[in-house]
């Protein structure tokens, strides 16, 4: 069988030595604070695990250049052992005054904790997905088939107010509510009769009105909805005279507030109309991208609190490169047939042969030991919180 110089990632640890009085630094060559400053350079990595890569030039990059002949010299006796010190020496070594130095230095390195570049990264996400949320994604074919469903809808919905309206003991309040939602299919079925008068002109000229009048109606709906939130927030104040707590009732002027806040935005981006269709497709993309923003914002932040609590805590960062590990072992298959080339011996199966030098590590290593080593980091891993 060739004979390799491989690496073992640190925090993998699946290793290492031929002596049977083993020690971590002695065998790998390195003091404590070499050995923390490359269990922080694999922890930290944005791909962890990513040195699982067997080769000659990451072993002697982080010091670990243990031969097959050393590997093969361990006793089987000694597998559980040598597994344990190793697992050992990492969690002192995470739990020692310099690694956790080291630790805070990198996340308070790290750009989304800067408070100044998360509008800027809010942004950048949203700009990826505006488009379509401003209905500049969609073909004329598309923009086609929704005037169509819209015109009929409302069609449809003027139809069926007329029938409610000529039943018998309907209350006055049920009749208004009857009427309005009428008008409203009356004022969208000629909104979009006049979009589809536009079609002859041309294809552009089409989609201008198009997309303006589904801009006009997004508005519209969340003004809205908008009322009918201050409508429920009305009559809910109008009961306080009958007992309400005073936490009650500053979280619904604060609703309330939060809501007039908004109906006053989207009332001054339709009020532009009056000025021109341009000015108001002008102010609802600034509007919409600012909002979009400002969401984008809001989820960064939260994503930001936990990812905070996630990196300083070191072992949440272990676990992963450990589950690389399991991944890459799991259901392996130590009887697989190998063959002589006439140099070494490769396996009969090419699916087999073509996996990583990694995988045919721990082929080699054997069924025992690889065994013992996923039982441990099985085990392991429970214990990382």
């Amino acid at each position: 069988m060739k004979k390799f110089k491989y690496f073992i990632p640190i925090a993998a640890i699946v290793m290492l030595s031929s002596f049977a009085a083993f020690d971590v630094l002695s065998t790998v060559h390195l003091t404590k604070e070499q050995f923390s400053d490359r269990l922080l350079a694999e922890m930290k990595s944005e791909e962890p695990g990513s040195f699982l890569n067997i080769s000659t030039y990451e072993a002697g990059k982080f010091g670990l250049d243990v031969t097959f002949d050393q590997f093969k010299a361990v006793g089987t006796a000694n597998y559980k052992t040598t597994l344990l010190q190793s697992k050992a020496e990492i969690m002192q070594t995470i739990q020692s005054p310099y690694f956790q130095q080291q630790w805070e230095a990198w996340i308070t390195s790290q750009k989304w904790f800067k408070a100044n570049n998360i509008h800027e990264l809010a942004a950048d996400n949203v700009g990826n997905t505006l488009s379509a949320v401003l209905d500049e994604s969609k073909t004329k074919d598309d923009m086609v088939e929704d005037v169509n469903s819209i015109k009929n809808s409302a069609a449809d919905n003027i139809t069926d107010a007329d029938n409610r309206l000529k039943e018998k003991g309907i209350p006055p309040g049920a009749i208004k509510r009857i009427k309005d939602e009428k008008q409203k299919a009356v004022s969208i079925l000629i909104a979009i009769k006049i979009v589809e008068a536009k079609e002859p002109a041309g294809d552009e000229i089409f989609k201008a009105a198009y997309v303006s009048y589904k801009h006009t109606q997004d508005v519209l709906d969340e003004i809205d909805g908008i009322n009918v939130q201050l409508n429920s927030i009305n009559e809910d104040m109008k009961l306080w005279s009958a007992g309400a707590s005073a936490e009650h009732k500053k979280i619904t002027l604060a609703d309330k507030q939060r809501y007039e806040a908004e109906k006053l935005m989207y009332t001054q981006v339709f009020d532009k109309k009056k000025v021109s269709n341009a000015a108001f497709e002008i102010a609802y993309v600034d509007f919409v991208r600012e909002k979009k923003i400002q969401e984008e914002m809001a989820n960064l932040k939260d994503e930001d609190v936990q990812a905070r609590k996630n990196l300083r805590n070191p072992y949440l960062h272990l676990k992963p490169i450990l589950q690389q590990f399991l991944s890459l072992t799991d259901g392996m298959d130590f009887k697989a047939t190998l063959k002589d080339n006439g140099k070494y011996k490769i396996f009969a199966n090419l699916a087999f042969e073509s996996k990583s030098y990694a995988w045919k590590f721990y082929f080699r290593r054997g069924e025992a030991f690889t065994g013992s080593a996923r039982e441990i980091v099985k085990q392991w891993i429970t214990e990382l919180k």
